[in-house]
């Protein structure tokens, strides 16, 4: 989807339907030709649209062939349309009505060539999730994140994902309820662990 020039604040761009991209300016584009906070808003709205079809292959499209993602609690690090595309398809799979909900305004760095966006998703969680290998619990599971999208030539060139998984895993089970007698028995041994840690740090 291309947009044709800018717009005045208040307008909304108008749109191409035959491409996805978008024309975001290189760093050391001059300020006039920045991207305008409307085309911002655009670009959002459609992207967590196609998440909202839960179209993996549309999702994707907004990425360049060589694209970047790292989900700080998923590794590793996942290079290429295809190798996300793969990803994000085992997301649906765990949670086919998933739904994405944007929080508030897209938030954009000073050189105007990344955008962060806050976002909360729910799904019923019917199928297993790998990553990370959790099995299916048939609950509704709800998550909170925040993407920052780096864009290169109109699409995202990297893409950082930072979610609350902590939080997922407990929803799923894989993680004790805080404050249950598992969470305190898993303390318990973790702080065993840590003071052999120590020992061991300190004979170095």
């Amino acid at each position: 989807m291309i947009l044709q020039g800018t717009t005045l604040a208040g307008a909304r761009p108008t749109l191409r339907p035959d491409s996805r991209m978008i024309r975001i300016p290189k760093r050391g584009t001059p300020m006039g030709h920045l991207l305008t906070n409307d085309e911002i808003r655009l670009l959002t709205e459609e992207f967590y649209a196609a998440w909202n079809r839960r179209d993996p292959a549309g999702i994707v499209a907004f990425a360049t062939e060589d694209v970047e993602f790292w989900g700080p609690p998923l590794d590793p690090v996942r290079r290429g349309r295809e190798e996300i595309q793969t990803m994000i398809a085992g997301f649906f799979r765990a949670m086919p009505d998933m739904t994405v909900e944007v929080v508030g305004d897209p938030m954009v760095s000073l050189d105007r060539t990344r955008v962060a966006v806050e976002w909360r998703t729910e799904g019923t969680f019917t199928g297993p999730m790998d990553p990370p290998g959790l099995s299916p619990t048939g609950t509704l599971l709800h998550d909170h994140g925040v993407d920052v999208l780096e864009l290169e030539e109109g699409k995202i060139h990297r893409w950082v994902m930072a979610f609350d998984m902590m939080g997922l895993a407990r929803q799923a089970g894989a993680v004790p309820v805080q404050g249950s007698m598992a969470d305190r028995m898993g303390l318990r041994m973790q702080r065993r662990t840590a003071a052999r840690m120590r020992k061991r740090a300190a004979s170095r």
